[in-house]
């Protein structure tokens, strides 16, 4: 999934109760500046920019 439903998946998961990532593994796909800002640990994957076409 990508990293913007990754990071409220995490906390919602840790509301549950549960670990991450003891519990349950989330990654992401984006690597968007705001994973790591949060406190939230994220295994985020980049994707290439391409400009132009």
């Amino acid at each position: 999934m990508n990293d913007g439903i990754a990071i409220p998946l995490i906390t919602e998961i840790e509301r549950m109760g549960l670990h991450v990532p003891g519990d349950v593994a989330v990654g992401g796909i984006g690597d968007l500046p705001m994973s790591g800002a949060w406190g939230i640990s994220l295994t985020t994957v980049g994707e290439p920019v391409r400009n132009g076409s």
